[in-house]
């Protein structure tokens, strides 16, 4: 299903119980547009201005509504927060000042009102810090780095379940490399940088020779995220399954 900006608006709405008093539209622009940069809602090709749910929103909702599964809810917000292209350096900022107990007045003075309440609102969703009478400080959070089989595992299966089309029985050949890129970083929180580098170290292992690549016209390489490698640059991936 697709949404563009007044059906968001307008959902929204419903959601909050603000129908007959409609939301200012630079709060509603705040909020689509906080889901476009987290990449929860990401362009559809169903027209200029069309989104859909990614399909890390959709595991986030999957999640939500299970309560036996709240810590993994958790875990995967935490990992879309920190690996985020924009927004994932000012969170590890704000986790690393926050590794010693700070007062909210301290965190507003140091990252200004606004940003501040985000902050703290999204990092407390996602199990990164806890806050007591106003006081703030980050938890403790085990992580190691995955695995090159781990690393295989999720490719694979994150590549099969994108290759599903919306129309049944239809399945794609090959994928965005920037979606599948985005969609393995917030499972294995890996920030962009990280998961080239293994993806580039695969391709010399027994499952490399599984991956192609596909090129694009000029104008869709200016757009979207490319993988270079042997000196080409790469819009698409498709692996043998």
């Amino acid at each position: 299903m697709n949404v563009d900006w007044p059906s968001f608006k307008s959902a929204y709405e419903r959601e909050i119980g603000r129908v007959d008093d409609p939301i200012d539209e630079k709060h509603a622009d705040t909020h689509f547009y906080t889901l476009t940069l987290y990449k929860l809602l990401v362009p559809s090709q169903e027209g200029k201005g069309k989104y859909r749910l990614s399909l890390v929103a959709k595991n986030l909702c999957m999640l939500l509504a299970d309560a036996t599964r709240q810590k993994e809810y958790r875990d995967m917000l935490a990992n879309l927060l920190l690996t985020n292209d924009v927004k994932g350096e000012i969170f590890k900022n704000f986790i690393q000042f926050v590794a010693v107990n700070r007062s909210e007045t301290e965190i507003h003075r140091r990252f200004r009102s606004i940003p501040a309440r985000t902050l703290i609102a999204w990092s407390k969703e996602a199990g990164l810090i806890e806050t007591y009478h106003g006081r703030v400080q980050a938890i403790a959070r085990a992580y190691t780095k995955p695995t090159k089989e781990e690393f295989w595992s999720v490719l694979l299966s994150t590549y099969k379940t994108m290759q599903r089309s919306e129309i049944f029985g239809i399945q794609k050949i090959y994928v965005p490399i920037g979606e599948l890129r985005f969609n393995v970083d917030v499972k294995l929180g890996l920030v962009k940088s990280e998961f080239y580098k293994k993806l580039e170290s695969l391709l010399s292992t027994k499952n490399g020779d599984r991956i192609s690549f596909y090129g694009a016209p000029t104008d869709v390489l200016e757009e979207e995220e490319t993988f270079e490698y042997s000196r080409r640059k790469y819009v698409y991936l498709a692996i043998k399954v």
